[in-house]
């Protein structure tokens, strides 16, 4: 088997071959491109991604909804409905949907594995009711829970590719997972002199009052 596979690192945007050694010129022109291979994965006789790793961790943590603002002498509680977005990464740094070949045998992989669905995107949609008191803002937050999948793709071809029936691809990807329960969180603050002058007077101060992008 020895010279007929080689393994194109993705990490180091090398690619190593294990076979005699090549000039690196040569190597480099007879060599197909990480993402060149996985297209290839429909029409390969084999194609498996090979899980090696996987961690969780929170994503980054930002303001969703409107702010409101208790423009009155008592606590308000108010309905913030909100929707947010989480898209991933990929050491290809490509755009990946889950039609693609290579994307559908990673998500398969990756949930048999680990038994966690793999997304390559999410969207969280909810309404919660946050209590604000007196002249004070409040604020929702929400932190998308992420992991983290390295592995390698193997792939066989009947006919020799590059020179070679198979090869190996190091692949890693980030994606949005189900939110845990400290995934929202609410904030409350007292309102600066400049927000305090945004509240409407008269009989209107005694109700809420939002603003931020709809």
């Amino acid at each position: 088997m020895t010279g007929n596979w080689r393994r194109v690192s993705v990490l180091a945007a090398t690619t190593v071959a294990t076979m005699a050694a090549m000039a690196p010129t040569a190597q480099a022109a007879d060599s197909p491109t990480p993402q060149e291979l996985l297209d290839r994965c429909g029409s390969a006789d084999l194609c498996v991604f090979h899980p090696e790793s996987r961690d969780a961790f929170p994503g980054e943590r930002r303001q969703v909804g409107n702010q409101v603002l208790n423009c009155s002498n008592v606590n308000q509680n108010e309905m913030v409905a909100w929707s947010d977005e989480t898209g991933g990464s990929n050491s290809l740094g490509i755009t990946i949907s889950a039609e693609m070949k290579f994307a559908e045998v990673y998500s398969v992989s990756v949930s048999t594995t680990y038994q966690h669905t793999w997304n390559w995107s999410h969207t969280e949609t909810r309404t919660d009711n946050m209590t604000v008191q007196p002249w004070h803002i409040g604020e929702v937050f929400h932190t998308p829970q992420m992991q983290r999948v390295r592995g390698t793709y193997e792939l066989h071809f009947g006919k020799r590719f590059y020179g070679h029936y198979f090869w190996y691809v190091p692949f890693e990807a980030v994606g949005p997972i189900e939110d845990s329960s400290q995934s929202v969180t609410f904030f409350t603050r007292p309102m600066t002199p400049e927000e305090r002058a945004q509240c409407p007077t008269g009989l209107a101060a005694s109700h809420p009052h939002r603003f931020g992008p709809e």
